[in-house]
């Protein structure tokens, strides 16, 4: 399966147990079978930043639903993932995809990214690749936290973020 396939396998619904995501390399990313304790949720949130500055862009919608960068702006996304459990920590990998042309995450992914979530007391962050500079347009980053085997032993399950609007001006 392409990594976009497994991407849009991931967003459509989390079968965690029977689920086996595996990425170039052989790299079994989560187990089939896997017992896990009282589940725990996976909260993801996740915002735009300027990769010269790694400060946040500017917010265009309330809430900070959508972001605003110049032309010719590098960007990256970072994910933050939260157990509702603090005494365990969401380990695993963040699937980010980058959507041009649409500020509303459809379409096939122009570009998808795996990170690393690292961390630790409840609380693990991942950053996806640079990309730019980027043209005036309209942007959307969607990410989805997959958990790896000890997070699933721990009771901890996938979860998706909710799409981010970007739009870059002239």
């Amino acid at each position: 399966m392409s990594t976009r396939g497994i991407f849009k396998s991931a967003l459509r619904g989390w079968k965690i147990g029977a689920l086996a995501l595996v990425i170039a390399g052989g790299i079994g990313l989560m187990s089939q079978g896997a017992t896990a304790q009282t589940s725990v949720s996976a909260s993801v949130d996740t915002i735009i930043h300027a990769t010269r500055t790694h400060v946040p862009l500017p917010c265009f919608a309330a809430g900070c639903a959508g972001q605003v960068g110049p032309a010719g702006s590098i960007v990256h996304d970072k994910a933050t993932i939260v157990s509702s459990d603090p005494t365990r920590t969401p380990t695993g990998i963040v699937i980010f995809a980058l959507f041009v042309g649409n500020l509303h995450c459809k379409a096939d992914p122009e570009s998808v990214d795996i990170a690393v979530a690292t961390g630790g007391a409840g609380v693990t962050t991942a950053e996806s690749s640079n990309i730019g500079p980027l043209a005036p347009g309209e942007y959307s980053y969607k990410a989805v936290y997959v958990p790896d085997a000890a997070a699933q032993a721990l009771g901890i399950g996938g979860a998706p973020a909710k799409c981010e609007q970007l739009q870059i001006l002239q």
